[in-house]
């Protein structure tokens, strides 16, 4: 069923009656008959980008998250009579202790109200013990300055590149064979979270996470149609890429150790290989990732746009104290 998405001193947001609450089976309808609100999603998942869906389809996969059962995610709207001013919804992303907005539909009149509309979103999180949000907005969104209203800051600048799997091959040369690129499975778990350590600024990682736990919860999510797989050198984790498609669209990730940046090419040609049956192949890539851009550009990828992932970091500890003080009798 759906949160109830409890910010205090937020249901009645401006003179004009908006009000925040929980989104229900109707809010589709009223979207798609009253045209409201806008209808460019917002937030950028990987699923938006690579992701072949309507603006009703899309709106109707909100509701869905919205009305899931307990710990799989909430949406809210803004609402003014019967017209929605701004939606939002969120679900977690590898794990329950990391959440990722999915869906912000803003219209022009809902944008003052998008900073208490996530704080809703964030407080029904820490009900269902999240620890950290992600959203992913264009840097050029205005929705950057006002997200941090609601407690999300920027952390993570990236770019998405985009190219054809085809000519992106042949440019890279032959991989190695003598190193090839092995299935990854759960065992390889503490060997990647070294390999993220090692691989990525520290500013980055606290806002990631900092322990396996945080950082497993915090990878985005994959469709099924998806493949992950590990460069291995003397026993130790030197790269990894996981690949995913969706129609005729591929997605790619990729980093290699420092030390074994010689590796990057490899890696990124075994991924093109996996989805060469793409018409067009995606990469977001952290900035910090400069080895990456260089390969990206050399095999003929171009630069699509620029984006920010913002987070929201919280703690589950508060709760459980309140909880605790809650359960022991006043005398």
């Amino acid at each position: 069923m759906a949160q109830e998405a409890t910010v205090p001193n937020a249901s009645l947001l401006n003179p004009k009656e908006a009000v925040i609450r929980p989104l229900n089976p109707l809010d589709p309808v009223r979207c798609t008959i009253m045209d409201s609100p806008d209808r460019s999603n917002r937030a950028c998942s990987l699923d938006s980008l690579i992701g072949i869906n309507s603006y009703s389809a899309s709106i109707v996969k909100a509701t869905r998250i919205g009305l899931s059962v307990r710990g799989r995610g909430s949406a809210a709207v803004v609402s003014a009579g019967n017209r929605v001013l701004a939606l939002a919804s969120a679900q977690p992303r590898s794990g329950p202790g990391s959440w990722d907005i999915t869906h912000l539909y803003v219209s022009p009149a809902g944008e003052e109200h998008v900073a208490v509309l996530l704080s809703a979103i964030t407080q029904a999180a820490i009900e269902q013990r999240c620890q950290r949000i992600f959203l992913r907005l264009r840097q050029d969104d205005p929705l950057v300055d006002i997200a941090r209203q609601g407690g999300f800051f920027p952390r993570v600048p990236e770019t998405l590149f985009i190219g054809r799997p085809s000519s992106a091959s042949g440019r890279s040369g032959s991989p190695n064979r003598n190193e090839p690129l092995s299935e990854e499975y759960p065992v390889d778990g503490h060997d990647l979270f070294r390999l993220f350590n090692a691989a990525t600024p520290s500013e980055i990682r606290q806002a990631i996470g900092m322990t396996m736990d945080q950082w497993t919860s915090s990878r985005e999510r994959l469709n099924r149609r998806s493949g992950a797989y590990v460069m291995r050198r003397q026993d130790s984790a030197v790269g990894s890429v996981r690949t995913s498609r969706k129609f005729s669209k591929g997605w790619l990730e990729a980093s290699a150790h420092p030390n074994n940046r010689q590796c990057m090419p490899t890696i990124v040609k075994f991924g093109l290989e996996k989805l060469e049956s793409c018409k067009a192949v995606y990469c977001m890539m952290p900035d910090y990732q400069v080895d990456l851009r260089c390969i990206l550009v050399d095999s003929g990828f171009e630069q699509a746009s620029e984006y920010i992932t913002l987070v929201n970091s919280m703690t589950v500890k508060a709760i459980d104290d309140i909880r605790l003080r809650s359960a022991v009798p006043i005398t």
